[in-house]
């Protein structure tokens, strides 16, 4: 029967990262971990852009770039606008109220009407001669009137001020 000596006095302490001595004496190392003593770890994919594996699965990266594996060049997060991050991916994500690529698009619901431009989260700015909340209203004439309205004042005001408080209440809704 042939036998084969079993690891050294101090082998076991030469292994990093958990790293244990065969019969042998080498270092066996655990998932995630390479080389003679354990003390590589891998990652992968790789890191890019001279990131490095500091433990397994996990990229340090250098300065102006980011992401999971570093590939992301500088910009992301200096591209993003109104409180807007950057993903694993590299794309912005948006706070409520904004959207587009880098979140420069203000939201409005409902949209601005009659051209009306929406400046801010639910604020419309209106063209001349045009008013109201999403710029539902505008002068023809000399009169004050909305499209399809009657021109009796109490029924229009009463009616203006119950559609501005249920477009303001979903709109909150809708920020959460």
């Amino acid at each position: 029967m042939v036998s084969f000596p079993g690891p050294g006095p101090g082998c076991d302490q030469k292994c990093s990262n958990g790293g244990w001595c065969d019969s042998q004496q080498m270092c066996q190392c655990p998932k995630g971990y390479q080389g003679t003593y354990c003390g590589t770890a891998m990652c992968f994919p790789q890191c890019l852009n001279n990131g490095t594996c500091t433990a397994p699965g996990v990229c340090s990266c250098p300065p102006g770039f980011q992401g999971l594996h570093c590939e992301g060049g500088p910009g992301c997060d200096q591209k993003c606008s109104n409180g807007g991050w950057c993903d694993s991916q590299q794309m912005c994500q948006c706070p409520k109220g904004y959207q587009g690529t880098y979140c420069g698009t203000a939201m409005c619901f409902p949209q601005c009407l009659n051209n009306g431009t929406c400046t801010a989260p639910g604020v419309c700015s209106c063209p001349p001669g045009f008013q109201g909340l999403h710029c539902e209203g505008g002068k023809r004439g000399g009169d004050f009137s909305f499209s399809g309205c009657a021109k009796n004042t109490k029924f229009f005001n009463w009616r203006i001020s119950e559609l501005f408080l249920l477009n303001l209440f979903l709109f909150l809704l809708y920020l959460g």
